[in-house]
């Protein structure tokens, strides 16, 4: 079946057009076709579309519609099957069955992992495309209203996108009738005034594009404000007959299927675009464990507030992780050339004219895997119009006034639901025990979640229980999250790798333990050293992500690493001191 919710409610089946009569109907499927593929419950359909009448009349109101909805497909050659009943309410199941909201955001995801302008703007243009209109005209209620104004923000954002991407490919003439239209619509987004002004500039119509700056300029005046200064930037250049400065947009594609992490993205989102009182940059730093999903969440956070940094987005991998963390004056080589400014020779140089590029203009910088806090400080912006996302295993405390988001393992019902939408819900329901097993052997990491999902889904004739039984097999685990790039070993050895001597073989050390927890006294034991000692080799592996620590004097290692330290532990050269020194304790 074919469901349109990007314009007008539309259902179509194998014999045409299906009808949908009703508007406490159209409202219902609506809002399941909007959360297609994940369960929305009863009470929330009632409270939403029968929010005139009592809640358990709503609610059955609700099993009545949906029972009617059936019927209809049924009648009309469709699917009824597409309404799944799951507690606690109903799902639309996507398996053989087009969403074009599905369709549009596929398309953006394909769009911004292109390597190339011209395949970056097609696949945009194909994802506008899905739009027929306005959204959802005529359904009504609260909460498919909030959706649809947040569609048609989203169509304005990546026609924004793909005007530009067309603007830079030469296509000048072509845009000008549609970001007038939009311009007319939306003219508050100086984004999109700013694109057409160009569009006009570039096609000889200097006059009409000067005109369009004051109609910008008497609008914000009425408002009491003036344009930005992006706009007032675009102006002075079309004035002068010059071409406006580089404005980058290096942020990777969004990760389209993240689950969870909801509160520790709007604070990150409310951290990023406070108005600051005096002049510190905004700047948040997200931590945690490998795997937990830092760098997805921090993608996902700075897609979100693009908007609100017209002058770009810088992005870079520090390799944080790595034997060789790429080091500053690199960096600073590489965002200088991408705002169009030539890097002087030495790092003092690169970092103050860094900071006097970026003075004036409202930018994101999006700073993944830093190793530590000398790392990163050369990179910060010196004005409080730009703000800073930083991911790193490390806490960076000696980041002096930045917010922190800490990130651990998913709980078991969001860890469920992302393997649901790696390897579709109906194989998780149908051998629930065995997921439950396979997110308990993961830990709740994304990362390896991700990993037993891409498994799966490439031997979709493998049960979750094969999967199950070979993660169970600590001696073959680590192996068995392993597939294609995707590597949890070497995400977890990036941890190792920064240890020093003492903690790197107390670490391997560890994985004699046939128990979690630890204290500086077992540490001590297993290293030959004092309790003192081992208690500051203790911090240093907290420190690195290799335990987590308890009580007071209490640590604990995760399951995962006691794996890998066992692989890395030697039996001839480890094991006999370490067991001697555990006889003592006993």
């Amino acid at each position: 079946m074919d469901f349109r919710v990007l314009g007008e409610l539309e259902v179509g089946g194998a014999r045409g057009r299906i009808p949908v009569n009703g508007k406490r109907q159209r409202a219902l499927l609506t809002m399941l076709l909007l959360r297609a593929g994940r369960v929305v419950p009863v009470d929330e359909l009632a409270a939403s579309v029968w929010s005139d009448r009592p809640l358990e009349s709503a609610r059955k109101q609700v099993k009545i519609a949906v029972s009617a909805l059936r019927k209809t497909f049924t009648e009309s050659g469709g699917d009824p099957g597409v309404i799944v009943t799951r507690a606690p309410g109903y799902l639309v199941e996507l398996d053989g069955h087009r969403v074009d909201l599905r369709r549009f955001e596929s398309l953006v995801r394909e769009g911004r992992a292109a390597r190339a302008p011209e395949e970056k703007a097609r696949c945009l243009r194909e994802a506008l495309e899905e739009f027929r209109g306005p959204v959802l005209p005529g359904i009504g209620g609260a909460e498919i209203e909030a959706c649809a104004a947040v569609l048609e923000e989203r169509r304005a954002e990546i026609t924004e996108e793909c005007a530009e991407l067309e603007l830079d490919l030469g296509s000048h003439g072509e845009l000008v009738a549609e970001l007038t239209l939009l311009s007319e619509r939306y003219p508050l987004r100086e984004r999109l005034r700013g694109l057409l002004a160009t569009a006009l500039h570039r096609s000889g119509r200097q006059a009409e594009a000067l005109r369009l700056f004051q109609d910008a300029h008497e609008v914000m005046a009425e408002l009491g404000a003036e344009p930005g200064a992006q706009l007032r930037r675009i102006e002075q250049h079309i004035i002068a007959g010059t071409s406006p400065e580089v404005r980058p947009a290096q942020l990777p594609a969004d990760v389209g299927d993240l689950v969870g992490r909801i509160a520790e993205a709007d604070q990150l989102c409310t951290t990023l675009t406070a108005t600051t009182s005096g002049y510190a940059v905004p700047l948040a730093v997200v931590t945690g464990a490998p795997g937990t999903g830092k760098s997805a969440l921090a993608v996902r956070v700075g897609h979100r507030v693009r908007p609100e940094f017209p002058d770009g987005q810088l992005h870079v991998d520090l390799r944080g992780d790595s034997a060789t963390p790429l080091p500053p004056m690199d960096v600073l080589g590489g965002f200088l050339r991408a705002l169009g400014a030539p890097p002087p020779d030495t790092l003092d140089e690169r970092a103050a004219l860094y900071r006097s590029v970026l003075a004036e203009r409202r930018m994101l910088v999006l700073l993944d895997n830093a190793a530590d806090e000398g790392q990163v400080a050369p990179l910060l912006p010196g004005a409080g119009g730009c703000s800073v996302l930083v991911t790193s295993r490390r806490r960076l405390t000696g980041l002096a006034g930045a917010h922190r988001v800490e990130l651990g393992g998913l709980n078991a019902q969001e860890a469920l639901a992302l393997l649901g939408a790696l390897v579709g819900d109906g194989r998780v329901a149908a051998e629930m025990l065995a997921a439950r097993r396979i997110v308990f052997r993961c830990e709740g990491l994304p990362l390896a979640l991700r990993i037993v999902g891409a498994k799966l889904a490439d031997h979709p004739q493998w049960t979750l229980q094969r999967l199950a039984d070979r993660l169970a097999d600590d001696a073959g685990r680590l192996a068995e999250l392993r597939h294609g790039a995707l590597d949890l070993r070497e995400a977890l050895e990036g941890c190792v790798r920064t240890l020093g001597p003492q903690a790197g073989r107390l670490f391997r050390r560890l994985g004699l333990l046939g128990f979690s927890e630890i204290t500086p006294v077992i540490a001590g034991a297993l290293a030959g050293v004092s309790s003192e000692k081992a208690a500051e080799l203790l911090d240093s592996l907290a420190a690195s992500r290799v335990l987590l620590t308890g009580g007071q004097d209490r640590y604990r290692i995760p399951d995962l690493f006691r794996v890998l330290a066992r692989e890395h532990c030697a039996p001839e050269g480890e094991g006999r001191p370490a067991q001697v020194g555990l006889g003592v304790l006993t």
